[in-house]
């Protein structure tokens, strides 16, 4: 077990001079087996040289004397498929020629050297023989029957600790691995530590078919540390008993380089993507103990993927990143790192980006009293945006877009306007939203001489904008009141209950059931003359009356109770006939009363509502007359429906029905005059109106305290907004984009934001004891401002209240709402 050895010294000292040499010759070497092995020499006692710690290594390949009756095997090796993976990194080859393989233009193979114990360079190559004649190695003729000294081939290295050797021979036994790959198999001999050699063996009897090639992959070939750069390392080949043929031998350098970390390559499966698609990245590093990929997202983040961290690996493919890039163009670096170096590639993504969104915009409150500087909170919430400016009374604000909310103090009216501005470069138009803070001021009220008590009729409040007048209804008394909306002074009183308007402002018509000057009266309201009386023999109230745009007819319902029986019927007034010409249509029968009236959009059609009032009586229809010639027919509707008011929305050709009965919205098609369709509302609907551009339909809910909102395109309600207690009446106000809704067990005043159907607090409030809002009108002038007009009531059996508060008198609540500021300034950017 104890290799052999020998000693050799001189006999007397010696000095050998520069250039001379001592030769000391070794023969009759006998080897027994074709083993490759080495021999060591060492020295020791020399004076002035320490002795050597590490031997000097020389190797001794094995092979049979050259027998000129054999002959030289055609051969060719190279060396191909060079790895160097760290860290167990997956091996990623270069398939761009269709057969995984790296030829090397080289006789030599390079091992770089490990610089850090933590990333140990796995050096890896395969060496490649090549039969080249056009013939099996052996002919099947020439096989021998049996041959003790079968063919073997032999890979074998120095090993130690001096700079020439490959590794040392404890990192050699534990690590280096030689597989071999040829048709047929090659038999693999274990390895044994110790040894210096690995041994291989054909399975063939040819040993290797024409043309055939043998692979030997070496695996992890592990240098130390702190090996000097550039020095040569041998890996020796031989071959043994090849039939018929001298045995060969190669020797194969191995030179020893500084390892430098690369990034090969950085590919992404698509160079451009929509906003919310993500890239698949496959990257290739050489040499690296660690590798980042890196980029910036829209809001100029740093995405970082670490390998130390675990993110990712050293080589990667069709890894899907955990944040898809976002920025418009994105610069992906992927970055390789060795000690004190690294390298870099680096793939550009275009990202298209999406519009800036405002998802909403509001200020709290909405709704200021115009006497006090008040704190205005504005909040917003935005999504792909990159940047938001805000118009103010301080000038244009710019933020980011992590900021979401700005205060300031108010004293007036005062239009906001919020853009948001989209990444990149390619969508530079900015949403936008606006939102207007409005001021109000409680202004005198009007008092109305009215006795408490008593059931007000509708429309009991009027605006005449054209003239600038005010009408108000005070049915107890049976007086109507002509103000000056400027002055809040009574112009004129006129004796009736019931009024009614002209789309022009032109004429005013109302309704007396004195016996002396009973019937409807025209008047001219730029003269405030009486232009023509029209008599019926009516002592009853009206329940609504219209006027066709031409003033040429007008139409009004009443109700006859007697005892059980009720009656209704429509009368209609020709305006211009000499005698009045008064057309008395009856409508139902007992148990109904009619409700609202409404024309078609061409106005050929009047629809009359009757409303089924007593549980045995639940017949429910709509009349549909024929303006020309007064013909009817009756649209009869389910039983329990009980409809009380229209809208129509001409364009559309499309009626409106409320009906308290079910709490439906019902549609009817004007022109065939059947219904197209129902809607459900909240609890108790009654009022409804449609916004200045027949876009929305709003819809009162007294039962529920709530306004719905219908979209009249789709015909589906999109919202429903709470208000106060009771809402009974409705006004539209284009310029301060506005609804206002009188609540009359709240006694308030709601203003609603209609571009964003929410309620704009806080609630005016109308006075605890001054009567319950029953209607409300709008004066919109020409200097800024709106008008509101809240007419009362004291008329417990209307809607039963929740803790009513007793009224002591009656009176009109008026408010002026800023629409703008005294100056806007706009800002452009």
């Amino acid at each position: 077990g104890v290799p052999p050895s020998w000693s050799v010294a001189p006999v007397n000292n010696v000095t050998i001079p520069v250039g001379d040499f001592v030769k000391i010759e070794i023969e009759n070497i006998v080897c027994t087996t074709t083993q490759p092995g080495n021999f060591e020499i060492m020295y020791r006692n020399i004076e002035g040289y320490n002795p050597t710690t590490f031997p000097v290594t020389k190797h001794l390949n094995v092979i049979n004397p050259p027998d000129p009756q054999k002959k030289d095997a055609k051969f060719e090796w190279l060396i191909m498929n060079p790895v160097y993976p760290i860290r167990g990194q997956e091996v990623l080859l270069d398939d761009a020629a269709g057969n995984n393989d790296i030829f090397i233009d080289s006789k030599t193979a390079t091992i770089y050297i490990t610089y850090d114990s933590h990333a140990i360079i796995e050096n890896g190559f395969t060496f490649a023989l090549t039969n080249t004649d056009d013939k099996p190695l052996v002919p099947v003729e020439a096989v021998p029957a049996e041959s003790a000294d079968a063919p073997v081939f032999y890979i074998s290295f120095l090993f130690g600790d001096e700079d020439y050797d490959v590794t040392t021979q404890l990192l050699a036994d534990n690590n280096i691995r030689i597989d071999v790959g040829g048709k047929p198999a090659w038999n693999t001999h274990a390895h044994s530590g110790g040894t210096a050699y690995w041994q291989f063996s054909p399975t063939s009897p040819q040993v290797m078919a024409a043309h055939e090639t043998v692979k030997f992959t070496l695996h992890k070939i592990i240098t130390t540390l702190g090996v000097l750069a550039d020095t040569i390392s041998t890996m020796y080949v031989q071959f043994n008993n090849i039939p018929l043929h001298n045995d060969v031998a190669y020797a194969v350098q191995l030179q020893k380089k500084k390892a430098v970390a690369q990034m090969v390559s950085l590919k992404t499966d698509k160079d451009k993507i929509k906003i919310g698609e993500n890239v698949k990245l496959s990257w290739v590093s050489a040499l690296a103990k660690r590798v980042t990929i890196e980029y910036k997202d829209k809001d100029n983040q740093l995405v970082l993927l670490d390998s130390d961290q675990g993110h990712i690996k050293l080589n990667g493919t069709d890894f899907t990143p955990p944040v898809a890039p976002t920025a418009e163009t994105t610069t992906i670096v992927a970055w390789a790192y060795d000690d004190v170096t690294r390298d870099d590639e680096h793939t550009p993504v275009h990202v298209t980006q999406v519009p800036a969104h405002i998802k909403s915009f509001a200020a709290t409150p909405r709704l200021i009293d115009k006497a006090t500087p008040t704190s205005i909170t504005l909040t917003w919430e935005v999504e792909n945006t990159d940047r938001i400016t805000l118009t103010t009374p301080g000038g244009l604000k710019t933020f980011t877009n992590k900021i979401k909310s700005y205060t300031l103090s108010l004293d007036s009216t005062f239009l906001f306007t919020l853009s948001a501005y989209s990444y990149g470069q390619y969508l530079p138009v900015p949403d936008t939203k606006v939102i207007s803070v409005l001021t109000f001021k409680r202004q005198n009220s009007i008092p109305l001489p009215a006795p408490l008590g008593k059931i007000q009729n509708l429309p009991a409040v009027l605006v005449n904008n054209r003239y600038r007048r005010l009408y108000v209804v005070c049915n107890s008394m049976n007086t109507i009141y002509d103000i000056d909306i400027a002055t809040s002074a009574i112009l004129k009183k006129y004796v009736g209950s019931a009024i009614a308007l002209s789309q022009d402002g032109a004429k005013l018509f109302t309704f007396n059931t004195d016996v002396i000057n009973r019937g409807v009266t025209m008047y001219d309201v730029a003269t405030g003359n009486q232009s023509k009386t029209l008599d019926i023999s009516l002592s009853i109230p009206i329940v609504q009356s219209i006027v066709t745009p031409d003033l040429k007819k007008f139409f009004f319902t009443f109700t006859i109770r007697n005892g059980a029986a009720t009656v209704s019927q429509l009368i209609t007034l020709d305006v211009d006939a000499v005698n009045n010409n008064i057309s008395y249509l009856r409508l139902n029968w007992l148990g109904d009363e009619s409700q609202g009236l409404a024309f078609n959009g061409h106005v050929s059609k009047i629809y009359v509502a009757n409303y089924g009032k007593a549980p045995d009586y639940m017949k429910n229809s709509i009349s549909i007359i024929n303006i020309a010639d007064g013909a009817r027919k009756t649209l009869e509707l389910p039983a329990g429906t009980k409809p009380v008011s229209f809208a129509c929305k001409k364009s559309a050709n499309k009626l409106y029905v409320v009906c308290e009965g079910g709490n439906k919205l019902l549609i009817i098609d004007t022109t065939t005059d059947l219904v197209s369709g129902n809607i459900v509302l909240s609890s108790m609907p009654g009022k409804m109106l449609l916004d200045n551009n027949d876009k929305y339909l709003y819809v009162a809910n007294p039962g529920a305290n709530t306004v719905t909102v219908v979209d009249t395109e789709e015909d589906k309600v999109i919202k429903t907004i709470p208000v106060g207690s009771s809402p009974m009446a409705m006004a539209p106000d284009k310029d301060t984009h506005a609804l206002f809704v009188a609540n009359y067990c709240s006694k308030t005043l709601s203003v609603i934001d209609v571009n964003n159907h929410v309620e704009i607090a806080p609630q005016l409030t109308t006075g605890d004891e001054n009567g319950n809002p029953v209607d409300v009108a709008l004066y919109t002038g020409d200097r800024g401002y709106t008008v509101a007009f809240v007419a009362k009531e004291a008329y417990s059996p209307r809607v039963a209240c929740h803790n009513p508060k007793e009224n002591k008198n009656l009176e009109i609540s008026v408010y002026t709402i800023d629409q703008q500021p005294a100056t806007q300034e706009v800002f452009i950017e």
